[in-house]
C-alpha cells in the first residue's frame, strides 16, 4: 500500500473509453432526438447554413464590374417564401487616391472602404488570401437571418449531448450552455457573435479582407444582424442551469468605444483568431451625419493591436476635417498608444476568437 499509485490505463485509453461511452449514449438517443429536432426551427436553420455558406456566400463575394453600385434596399426579417433572392454586392474600387499602407502598419492585411463613394480609402494586401477565423460568423448569422421570421426568433432550442460533446472534444469557444438547456433562437444569434460560440479552423476555408468587407456591409444592411453585431452586451434569459442568466459581451466594441477614432462611432464588429490567421477584426464605422465605412484587418500580433489598427484607420482617413493635424494633413496612423503586450486571455476559439 506504500507504493506510489500508478493509473492502470493511459490518458489516451481513458479518452477512447470516454468517446465510446458518448457514442453509446448517442446511439440510444439518436432516434428520439431526430424526431424532436425535426420539429425545431433551428435544426432547419443549421441545414440552411450548410448550403447557404456555399451558395449565398459565393453571391455575396462576387466581383461585379467596378461601375456597378448597390441600390438602396432596406431589409426586413421575412419568411423564406416572401424573401427575394439577394443581389450581389459590388466590391469597392481602388484608385489613384487609395493609400497603400506600408510595412509599418502592423496588421498584415487591411482594407478601409467608404460605402458612400464605394471607394477604397486605404489598403494593404487587400486581395491576399487569408483564413478569416471567426469573422466567418458574420456570414453565418446573415444567412440565418435571411431564412428565419421574426416570430421564429422566440422559438426555443434545446442543447443536445451531440453538440456539447463536439465542442468539448474539439476545444471550441462556447457560450456555456449545458445539455438539455433550452434557450430562445434569438440568443443563438447573440451567442454566435458576442461569445463566438463554436468555430474550428479549416484549411480550405479562405477569403480576403476585401471579401469580408462585402460580407459585413451586407450584414449591416440586415436589421437583425445589425442589432446583433452592434450589441456591446446582451443578457440572456434565466434558465435552470443559469438562474441569473448570462452577460455576453462584444469585447471589441467595449474596448474601442473610449478610443479616439476621430469622431467615428463603431456601430458593429466581429473579431476572429486562430493561429493560422493571427488576430482579425471587421467593423463598421459611422460619422455623426451618417457617412458609413467598413474596416477589415487580419494577422495582427494581438487582439489589442487589431483594435488600435482600426482606431488608427478611422481617425486618419475617415474623421472630419477638423480632426486632422495642425498643418491640415491626416494624423499619423501609428500614433495611437502602444497596445498591451500580454495577449487577451479570452482568445480561445480552439485557438479561437474573442
Amino acid at each position: 500500500m506504500d507504493e506510489e499509485y500508478k493509473p492502470i490505463i493511459t490518458d489516451e485509453e481513458r479518452a477512447t473509453r470516454r468517446a465510446q461511452r458518448a457514442e453509446a449514449r448517442r446511439k440510444k438517443q439518436r432516434e428520439k432526438r431526430r424526431r424532436l429536432l425535426r420539429r425545431l426551427v433551428p435544426c432547419g436553420l443549421l441545414a440552411v447554413l450548410c448550403v447557404g455558406l456555399v451558395t449565398v456566400g459565393a453571391q455575396l463575394i462576387e466581383k461585379p464590374a467596378p461601375e456597378m453600385v448597390k441600390a438602396e434596399r432596406p431589409f426586413q426579417v421575412t419568411s423564406v417564401a416572401s424573401a427575394p433572392a439577394p443581389e450581389p454586392y459590388a466590391r469597392a474600387v481602388s484608385g489613384p487616391d487609395t493609400i497603400q499602407l506600408g510595412e509599418d502598419f502592423p496588421s498584415r492585411c487591411a482594407v478601409l472602404v467608404d460605402l458612400d463613394t464605394r471607394t477604397v480609402l486605404a489598403e494593404k494586401n487587400a486581395d491576399t488570401v487569408i483564413s478569416p477565423a471567426s469573422m466567418t460568423k458574420v456570414l453565418t448569422v446573415l444567412v440565418a437571418a435571411e431564412h428565419i421570421t421574426e416570430a421564429e426568433l422566440d422559438d426555443t432550442f434545446t442543447m443536445t449531448i451531440d453538440i456539447t460533446d463536439y465542442c468539448y472534444v474539439n476545444g471550441c469557444s462556447v457560450v456555456g450552455l449545458m445539455v438539455d438547456e433550452t434557450v430562445p433562437v434569438r440568443e443563438l444569434f447573440y451567442g454566435t457573435i458576442l461569445s463566438s460560440g463554436v468555430g474550428l479552423y479549416d484549411e480550405a476555408h479562405k477569403c480576403t479582407v476585401s471579401d469580408m468587407a462585402v460580407i459585413l456591409e451586407a450584414a449591416m444592411d440586415n436589421d437583425l444582424c445589425r442589432e446583433v453585431l452592434g450589441a456591446r452586451t446582451y443578457e440572456t434569459l434565466p434558465t435552470a442551469d443559469h438562474p441569473e442568466g448570462q452577460i455576453l459581451s462584444n469585447w471589441f466594441l467595449r474596448r474601442i468605444e473610449d478610443k479616439d477614432t476621430g469622431g467615428i462611432e463603431v456601430t458593429g464588429a466581429k473579431t476572429g483568431y486562430v493561429v493560422e490567421s493571427g488576430n482579425c477584426a471587421a467593423s463598421c464605422g459611422e460619422t455623426a451625419d451618417g457617412r458609413r465605412y467598413i474596416c477589415v484587418t487580419a494577422d495582427a500580433y494581438s487582439s489589442w493591436r487589431a483594435i488600435y489598427d482600426h482606431v488608427a484607420l478611422y481617425k486618419t482617413y475617415c474623421s472630419p476635417a477638423d480632426d486632422t493635424t495642425e498643418d491640415g494633413g491626416a494624423a499619423d496612423p501609428l500614433v495611437e498608444p502602444v497596445a498591451p503586450t500580454i495577449k487577451d486571455t479570452t482568445e480561445h476559439e480552439s485557438g479561437a476568437s474573442l
